[in-house]
């Protein structure tokens, strides 16, 4: 599935100068995973974690910033920046330049949020269990950031996701499914 993935993008390349997929899922589904192999096999491609737009205020990702940061910049053929989310230290901390050429990776819960879903070229679901996620994502963050997220998880973002998944149904919405078992964490 991904290496059919990656063939399409290839050939959507050779019509537009700059193309913008979104990879949506679970926490600990493997977007980010799925979103480096896309990186290493598509020249001039840029990932955008939808982690980095995180804002404590909602406890989730920023929609509004992203659209406004990055995607309407760069619907317009003008550079994007934006401020990323430092989660050790809870502030936003180091600015991201994006130019509006090669691919754009948007990987992370939220990224084919209904504000934002027309803004994609190609639009990727990640099918996986939220409880394995769970286990995923906390390990991934201990090991990564070296903090335990884990009361977040389950008091947050799990139901969060679950609220999101049931209003908005991203899977319905996306131009691939993967199964989240076949991509290698």
């Amino acid at each position: 599935m991904v290496s059919s993935i990656i063939n399409d993008i290839r050939i959507l390349s050779r019509e537009k100068k700059f193309l913008i997929i979104g990879i949506d899922g679970v926490g600990g589904s493997g977007k980010t995973t799925l979103a480096k192999i896309l990186q290493n096999e598509l020249n001039n491609s840029v990932i955008v974690q939808m982690d980095d737009i995180y804002s404590p205020q909602l406890q989730a990702s920023d929609i509004s910033r992203i659209k406004n940061q990055v995607f309407l910049p760069l619907k317009s053929g003008k550079h994007a920046k934006f401020q990323i989310y430092d989660w050790k230290t809870e502030k936003l901390s180091q600015w991201q330049t994006i130019h509006p050429e090669g691919t754009l990776i948007i990987e992370g819960v939220y990224s084919l949020d209904r504000q934002i879903i027309d803004y994609y070229d190609i639009k990727i679901w990640i099918e996986y269990p939220p409880e394995l996620g769970f286990e995923r994502g906390v390990k991934r963050d201990i090991n990564g950031d070296g903090v335990d997220n884990s009361d977040k998880w389950k008091k947050v973002w799990m139901p969060l996701e679950k609220k999101y998944i049931n209003e908005q149904n991203p899977k319905s919405k996306a131009d691939y499914v993967i199964n989240g078992e076949e991509i290698s964490i």
